[in-house]
């Protein structure tokens, strides 16, 4: 391994763990509403169906 490679590694690492962790707290597990953010407002927001979708008409789900 190079030392640009472990720097970058170090550098990315802490990044993905706090990612995962904070996206956990937010989201929850599926099938659940365990996280602080309901599963129906997340539903709401990337539903294709709705005008504010954050994917404009593109379903993740097909």
């Amino acid at each position: 391994m190079g030392a640009s490679t472990w720097t970058f590694a170090k550098q990315i690492l802490p990044l993905l763990f706090w990612g995962v962790l904070v996206a956990g707290l937010l989201m929850g597990r599926p099938e659940s509403n365990a996280g602080l953010l309901p599963g129906q407002f997340v539903f709401a927001i990337l539903n294709e169906n709705k005008s504010v979708s954050i994917w404009r008409g593109r379903s993740l789900w097909k």
